[in-house]
Parts: C-alpha cells; structure tokens; sequence
C-alpha cells in the first residue's frame, strides 16, 4: 500500500490530468473500411476568438486508429479531429473536454472524390422576396442533394473557375451579391454568373445568398434559373399586390413564415435550366410635383360641397 501512494506521490500533476481522445479513421465510400496512415489533426477552438488551432498532428494506425492528448483540458473550448483525403477536408463531431474526463471516444468519416455534377438535385428551391425601397431584397436558399457515395468536387471547367461544382445564373439586373452561412471563398462570382466552389459530401446541403433587384420605372423582372434537376422551387413574395404577372408558376395562395403572410408561387419538377419568371410592378405613384397635401384639400373640399348641398336640401323640406 505504501508503494502505491509514493507512485501517486511522485507522478506529475499535469499527467494525472491529461485527456486521452482515442478515435478511428473510416472510408464511408468503402463501407465504412479502416484507413491506415490518413493525415489526422487535433483542432481547439475557444468561445472567445472562434478561431481554431492545431494542438496534436499525427498519421492513423493500420487498423485506422490514432490516440490524441490533450495535456490541460480545457471546459470551454471545443475540440474536434480534422483530415483532408482527395482535395476534401473532413471533420470530426465536436467534443468537450474537462479534467473529469479520462478517454473520449471519436471517429472520422472521410469518402472519395469525384468530378461528376450530374446526378446532384435541388431537393428545394426557395425564393423570399421583399421590397426594400429602392430594390426588391431577394433571398434563395436551395437545398442540394448528392446521392453518391463520393465526395463532389471541381465538376466545371471554364475560362473562369477550374473549380467550381455548379454554375447559378443571376438576374441581369442583380447586383450586391452576398453569400449567407458560408465560407465566402466558396463563391466566386463573374458577370451574373454565381460559380460555387464548394465540395458537396454525400447526402444533403443548403446553398444560400441574397442580392438586390431594383425597380425601373416602377417595374422589376425576377428570373431564376433552375440549375440543377429541382423538385421544388417556390417564390414566397411579402406585397401580393406587387405580382403582376407569373410564367411557368402556379398560384399556391398565403403561405405564413414566422407569423408573416406570404403570397406564394411554385413548380413543381422543374428541369435543369428551365426559366421561371415573376414581374413585379408598383402601384402608381402620385406626381411628385403635387404638393403633399393636395389630394387632402380636394377631398376636404369636396366634403364641404356635399355638406352645403345637404343643408339645402334640409331648409327646403323644413315647412
């Protein structure tokens, strides 16, 4: 018993607090087979910058298998294992670590690339459009789908990009690009041509931007272009009244988001690069040289009219 405690006695402190973050490597494109001498890397990211930083580099064991310590836990950080594998970087769930804990059990799941865009789908295609004033404000968010097993990547090639998965057409009149929840670097953007360079895992992804369409003599076209096969693709539009006219689009009527009414406007099945269109058109405006307090003093002088009329019409019935 005396030779224990004088172990325990000479064992550095920091040792008895180190976490041991113990994962496997896996090949979802292999039926999830071991992978043996994959790069893997130990990430930390702290609430307060939320930037990450490598603590642990290391190559996965024959069975796949890698072991990662972390010498000072830390309960508010996140920890979480990175690896690239044929142009794609994977990454692990995120885990918490505290001086409590002893192992951590972990996995990664990386797949094989290829360059194939033609069996992605657009599971949903959703535009939400708002007037802003001097533009309408245009929001489309489509959900991606890759059915294979691999990991998409560089699918295009052109003068522009030489690595872009798809292409997404602009309105001509679009301007103020702006990607949402995104790594901005997955977009590049030429003309109105958006190029998405963003490697797609199997399974489901959203893709999502917003941009300005402005008014021209009161009047506004929205074109989309269905870029991939869509099953379907809805406009949710804030002012009904500023629709004047739909193609290809059916009148689906309310559609309320957030305790807000929308008038909404689908297709269903929509074919890879089939145009659908929504012209807007405002109401007529006022002649700006009018004075602002015109259509007031008719109708007041109107009123006054109709109330002289009355009150002859009154004395002449009094007997």
């Amino acid at each position: 018993m005396k030779r224990v405690w004088l172990f325990l006695f000479i064992v550095p402190v920091p040792l008895l607090c180190q976490v041991l973050i113990q994962g496997q490597a896996l090949n979802g494109s292999q039926d999830s087979t071991a992978v043996s001498g994959l790069p893997i890397v130990l990430q930390r990211m702290t609430p307060e910058t939320g930037l990450a930083e490598k603590t642990a580099d290391l190559l996965s064991g024959r069975d796949g298998r890698f072991e990662c310590t972390v010498p000072q836990p830390d309960s508010t950080a996140h920890y979480f294992i990175t690896s690239e594998h044929q142009g794609a970087r994977y990454y692990s769930e995120l885990m918490t670590v505290d001086a409590s804990s002893r192992r951590i059990p972990t996995r990664i799941v990386i797949f094989d690339s290829c360059r194939s865009a033609s069996r992605i789908v657009t599971l949903m295609h959703h535009v939400i459009v708002e007037d802003n004033g001097a533009a309408l404000l245009v929001r489309e968010m489509r959900m991606l789908s890759n059915p294979l097993n691999r990991t998409i990547l560089a699918a295009v090639q052109d003068e522009h990009e030489s690595a872009a998965t798809l292409m997404l057409q602009l309105p001509p009149a679009a301007r103020g690009f702006t990607p949402e929840h995104a790594n901005p670097d997955v977009f590049a953007l030429h003309g109105h041509t958006v190029y998405f360079k963003g490697a797609l895992e199997p399974g489901s992804h959203q893709v999502s931007f917003t941009y300005e369409l402005p008014w021209q003599d009161g009047r506004a076209d929205l074109t989309v272009i269905a870029a991939t096969a869509t099953r379907s693709l809805d406009f949710f539009v804030a002012d009904a009244g500023q629709v004047a006219s739909t193609d290809r689009l059916l009148d689906h009527g309310p559609f309320t988001i957030r305790d807000r009414t929308f008038a909404r406007y689908g297709s269903r099945d929509v074919p890879a690069g089939q145009a659908l269109q929504i012209r807007f058109q405002r109401p007529s405006q006022p002649d700006s040289d009018e004075h602002p307090y015109y259509a007031l003093g008719l109708t007041g002088g109107l009123l006054l009219v109709a109330l002289a009329i009355y009150e002859l019409k009154k004395r002449d019935r009094v007997p």
